[in-house]
């Protein structure tokens, strides 16, 4: 297992040819869905209807960076912090290593907003491998960062987690929901009243698509969604 991408709403708007990990384009290949998992942020009952592990839990992305960054503390594991806003990744590598000590942060980098070059993402993907890491976080939004860790993959060579907001969460520049919300599988209620003009969206249009891609999903074999 190297890719690592989240099964979210923002996975509708993930076209099964990008090779990403969603409901529909796991279905589609066997070969993905032995790869890359699904981790979720989203409520258990609805992860449990695109995965054939029906006694998986949640996993959303900053619990996952938290877990496993103290994970790589411990094991002295190297990893890369790749995307967010200005200041935000190293903000980042600073309070883990806090919480964590012995984290090694091999390197960070803030790329530019926007569709990134070929150019540009060779560039990463280099700063990325020359820096020793073993790890690569992504926190870009999604779709975009799940395409970007599927396209390069294979140049990168390691596991590439994307966990999009989780980055401002662990940094402290965001306040995250309450447990109970996160619990009951409503944390997204939370983002959307906090963020309403960059999260409506995604919740209120984003959600619904997301049911329905996974009762289609749900309800046909893998290979009448691929049209075989």
């Amino acid at each position: 297992m190297r890719g690592v991408p989240a099964c979210t709403s923002s996975s509708t708007r993930i076209p099964p040819s990008s090779g990403v990990n969603t409901p529909s384009t796991t279905a589609c290949s066997p070969t993905l869905r032995e790869r890359s998992p699904s981790l979720t942020a989203v409520p258990s009952r609805w992860r449990r209807a695109c995965s054939d592990t029906a006694t998986s839990g949640r996993a959303p992305g900053p619990d996952l960076l938290e877990a496993l960054s103290s994970r790589a503390a411990s094991g002295g594991f190297p990893v890369f912090f790749l995307g967010g806003r200005e200041g935000v990744v190293d903000e980042l590598a600073d309070a883990l290593r806090r919480r964590y000590p012995g984290l090694v942060v091999a390197g960070t980098a803030t790329p530019p907003f926007g569709e990134w070059s070929d150019e540009t993402s060779r560039d990463l993907v280099r700063q990325v491998k020359e820096s020793g890491a073993r790890l690569l976080w992504l926190g870009v939004s999604a779709p975009k960062q799940e395409i970007w860790a599927r396209r390069w993959l294979d140049e990168l060579d390691m596991p590439v987690l994307c966990v999009g907001a989780a980055f401002d969460f662990s940094a402290g520049r965001v306040r995250r929901a309450p447990v109970w919300m996160r619990r009951s599988g409503f944390e997204w209620v939370h983002r959307l009243a906090t963020e309403p003009r960059r999260m409506w969206r995604r919740y209120l249009l984003g959600n619904p698509l997301f049911v329905a891609d996974v009762i289609r999903w749900w309800r046909r074999p893998a290979t009448d969604m691929c049209g075989e």
